[in-house]
């Protein structure tokens, strides 16, 4: 018989939601994510510490939320990878007791994997196919199964996604926002801007101890919410957002094709119609911001002797203003120094930003390959297989290049653990690029 847990509480489950106020269903999913950990607590007793269990408990849970509430967002997924490459999921064979709409035992063991990999500190990210993840799978499915016919529907979650037809950006930069950061499918995501502010904020504080914070942070986000190019198909949040919505609805092209978030030193140039014209200083690149996007934009920017650092995104084919304004007087010396930084020169064209050049990029790839470190935790049959891993995942080096030396046969011991590892590499390739290479 199981050990009954409470380990899991009110404040664990509403990290994963959009809303602060409990639904009716909350309870009963709490319930059932404590059945989850009980079982989560036994099989990886000595693999997760136990604020890991929670949240992969909760997690799974969510998944099962999601299906029942017929949200959308794990479909979202499968639905975007059957596009991509002809089936619902990577690594795992569709057969025919997998259906879309349900739950599906595969589903589970892909979200473990995805947990155990972005979660665990590994040098080797485990398999798929880890006999452990598959048994953990099944016993959560146990569950899920059995409580499948009759678990309420939450439809507090659903309502979050009824989008309405005028909204405008920014009625959605909070719902894709969350998406990207608390959301159980992208909750890592969030994890890592929380370090990045961390990280970031000592080294502002180290240089200027009279920082604005919660001005400092709010950019962050902001940035984030735009920027963030998540691990599941090189997709953006608010790519996410479109294809959880559909096809059909009225904004899904609107928020495919969204641009990200340019941030930059600008000169305001005078209004025309229904926008404000901006030349940035660098680039000599001008825009017209809608003007919907420009109220209470300071007036004592709209001048020709101040110069604005602002952020813009287009939308519907207009650019609209986002995230904070600062005003700086124009002068010789303050042009000077906006000109100067060299950053700004890419800020509409990153494709012209400099990059690594292949005798760069080759000189780093052999070095980290004949790394000779030592580490404790990686057995010697396994040290040239966390060196591939650890040279794929490298920053400097470029998708295109890591693909141009796997295709020669220079990553021979690219894969996972296990007799069928370099068959998952060669046949989800192009997803693993995108989860761990994404741009």
């Amino acid at each position: 018989m199981k050990k009954s847990y409470q380990a899991i509480y009110s404040k664990d489950w509403m990290a994963f939601h959009p809303y602060q106020a409990s639904a009716p269903t909350d309870f009963y999913y709490i319930q059932l994510a404590n059945r989850v950990y009980s079982i989560i607590s036994e099989s990886c007793e000595q693999l997760l510490d136990n604020e890991d269990k929670i949240q992969l408990s909760c997690i799974l849970t969510c998944y099962f939320e999601d299906v029942i509430a017929q949200t959308g967002m794990f479909q979202a997924f499968t639905s975007e990878h059957s596009r991509q490459f002809g089936k619902p999921l990577p690594f795992y064979a569709e057969d025919d007791e997998y259906v879309p709409e349900e739950i599906n035992t595969d589903d589970i063991r892909f979200l473990i994997w995805h947990f155990f990999v972005q979660m665990c500190d590994e040098d080797i990210p485990s398999s798929p196919t880890d006999e452990k993840i598959s048994e953990l799978a099944e016993e959560v499915m146990t569950i899920f199964d059995a409580e499948y016919e009759t678990a309420p529907e939450n439809k507090k979650l659903k309502e979050f996604f009824n989008v309405p037809v005028d909204a405008d950006l920014y009625d959605l930069q909070s719902k894709f926002f969350w998406l990207g950061t608390e959301s159980y499918l992208l909750y890592s995501d969030g994890i890592g801007l929380q370090s990045a502010i961390e990280s970031s904020l000592q080294q502002v504080k180290d240089k200027d101890g009279r920082m604005d914070i919660p001005a400092f942070v709010n950019i962050m986000c902001n940035d984030f919410a735009y920027n963030n190019i998540t691990e599941f198909l090189g997709l953006s949040s608010a790519q996410w957002l479109a294809a959880i919505l559909g096809k059909a609805h009225p904004l899904y092209d609107s928020l495919q094709t969204m641009s990200h978030k340019y941030s930059g030193y600008f000169l305001y140039e005078g209004d025309e119609n229904d926008e404000s014209r901006f030349k940035h200083i660098v680039s000599g690149t001008e825009i017209k911001v809608s003007a919907q996007s420009m109220k209470g934009f300071p007036k004592e920017l709209k001048t020709d002797t101040a110069i604005t650092h602002m952020g813009v995104v287009k939308w519907n084919g207009q650019w609209w203003l986002t995230g904070q304004v600062n005003g700086y007087k124009k002068n010789e010396e303050m042009m000077k120094a906006v000109n100067e930084k060299e950053e700004q020169k890419y800020v509409f064209d990153d494709t012209l930003m400099p990059s690594l050049s292949e005798e760069e990029q080759t000189e780093i790839f052999e070095r980290k390959l004949n790394d000779t470190e030592e580490k404790e935790n990686i057995s010697a049959e396994n040290i040239s297989l966390s060196k591939s891993w650890n040279t794929v995942c490298s920053p400097e080096l470029s998708r295109s290049f890591i693909k141009r030396m796997y295709e020669n046969g220079s990553l021979p011991n690219f894969k996972f653990l296990g007799e069928d590892g370099k068959q998952l590499v060669d046949e989800n390739f192009e997803f693993l690029m995108d989860y761990f290479k994404a741009d």
